[in-house]
């Protein structure tokens, strides 16, 4: 799927899709998901005049310099400015790079190497930036072995954040469309890996954040991966980050989209979140980060899928939900808006505020009376 220099934003926008039986689980996904459930990745660019594929390839680099295992001051120069190269070159440059055998001689050097701390960093950037050329792109760099490369070089330095963070950005990238990458992420120790990091580096918001991005794209299209994630520890472990990270609006917009991808359309681990205090986090996110529309929208969201849940809960709780929703449709921000109508909808019809019945005319005033009086 859901939404990668090491250091762009975690989740950028792109345009909305239509998302139809992707991933590995029993979800068929009918529905227009929000934009924000597609991952970070570079656009492609126009590609240039010339022949193909030698022009194209020539602009990404053989990958001599990143090749290279010396850990000199001007080797990993050398190795920085080969992968700025590769991240400005276009979609099909990179796809052929990741046909080369430069590519295949970098992923057994990274298994030849474990212990090369600034190789396994340029290695894992590297697959990191091919990744986030496109779907395309993930695939090939799975089939490289991309995905064991990463997870061996997050274990083998789970307490080296230079290595660490490059790893599992890009395990976030390959688990953005592919549901080969998914699935091996999953067939092994990757989400154990995933959610150790958060654990160990709980400190970091930078680790909090792509962690929480790795889940994101393991969860957002498969029931079944949902399952699987929230079995693990994945809920608890989000929820102790964004409760770790109140101030950091980073944290808690991630930490919300987490959340989300882990029980939207899953009425079960939905009531399951609720019981694990999801409903508090998202509430405490919309009311501490008011002005950041990242957490706002990503909250809403949240509160969209767990509308049965606070609409059931109590009284005060519906209270607080639909006036953190309605302070969110205030937004200038046409996504935020969108996405706080919905949870208001959502929350309106769980609840039962039906124009038709004396029951949801009732309740419709009561609520009404009370948004004013706490909106003052």
């Amino acid at each position: 799927m859901t939404v990668g220099a090491i250091s762009p934003p975690i989740f950028r926008r792109s345009a909305r899709r239509r998302l139809s039986s992707v991933g590995c689980g029993a979800l068929a996904w009918k529905r227009q998901l929000p934009d924000e459930l597609e991952p970070s990745r570079r656009a492609a660019k126009t590609p240039g005049d010339g022949p193909w594929p030698g022009d194209r390839l020539a602009a990404c680099g053989d990958l001599s310099a990143i090749l290279a295992t010396a850990e000199t001051a001007a080797a990993q120069a050398a190795a920085a400015a080969e992968l700025e190269r590769l991240r400005a070159a276009d979609e099909q440059a990179v796809a052929a790079l990741l046909g080369s055998d430069a590519a295949s001689a970098l992923l057994s050097r990274m298994a030849a190497l474990p212990h090369a701390v600034a190789f396994q960093a340029t290695g894992c950037t590297f697959l990191l930036v091919a990744a986030s050329h496109g779907r395309r792109c993930q695939r090939l760099v799975g089939a490289l072995g991309g995905v064991q490369a990463a997870l061996r070089a997050a274990s083998a330095h789970a307490g080296e954040a230079r290595v660490l963070e490059p790893a599992l950005r890009a395990l976030r990238e390959m688990a953005a469309y592919s549901a080969s990458n998914q699935a091996e992420i999953l067939s092994g120790s990757g989400v154990q890996l995933v959610l150790g990091a958060m654990q160990d580096h709980s400190a970091s918001p930078i680790i909090q954040v792509v962690g929480c991005g790795v889940l994101r794209n393991l969860t957002a299209t498969s029931a079944e991966h949902q399952q699987r994630v929230f079995r693990l520890g994945g809920a608890e472990v989000v929820s102790v980050s964004m409760r770790g990270h109140p101030g950091s609006p980073d944290v808690q917009q991630a930490g919300c989209w987490a959340l989300f991808c882990m029980c939207v359309r899953n009425a079960e681990l939905q009531r399951a979140l609720a019981s694990a205090g999801a409903v508090d986090l998202a509430l405490d996110a919309l009311g501490q980060h008011p002005r950041h529309a990242s957490v706002q929208e990503a909250g809403c969201w949240l509160v969209r899928e767990l509308a049965a849940q606070i609409a059931s809960d109590s009284s005060w709780r519906l209270v607080l939900g639909m006036g953190a929703v309605r302070r969110a449709m205030a937004s200038s921000t046409p996504a935020v808006h969108t996405a706080a109508a919905g949870a208001a909808r959502a929350l309106a019809t769980r609840a039962g505020f039906e124009p038709a019945t004396p029951r949801g005319g009732l309740r419709r005033q009561q609520l009404a009376a009370t948004l004013h009086v706490i909106s003052e």
